[in-house]
């Protein structure tokens, strides 16, 4: 559990848990994954980060059959941006745009 943590590897948690690899739910118990790459934080490992945001892509494609968006979008963003490949834009909608 994320508060029997120190807080140092509370810390690596989070980074973990929203950054490296992005959940859409709450989330306060650290997976076997979530282990592995909070330890490779602490000794200073480098973590092959593109390998593991594709499989991450690919398990969360599989898994989410609600049409979710993929994670990483801001990541991805930058780098479509970079490489000049066309993204549409989405606008947000308000509850008072679908039923006004």
């Amino acid at each position: 559990m994320k508060n029997e943590m120190s807080s140092l590897y509370q810390l690596y948690f989070d980074v973990v848990h929203k950054m490296i690899l992005p959940r859409k739910e709450r989330h306060t118990v650290a997976s076997f994954l979530d282990l592995t790459l909070m330890e490779l934080l602490d000794s200073e490992i480098p973590i092959d980060l593109p390998q593991l945001i594709i499989k991450h892509m690919q398990r969360v494609l599989v898994k989410d059959t609600n049409g979710h968006a993929l994670p990483y979008q801001f990541w991805l963003a930058s780098v479509f941006n970079d490489f000049y490949v066309p993204v549409k834009v989405w606008s947000l909608q308000t509850t008072k745009d679908v039923i006004g």
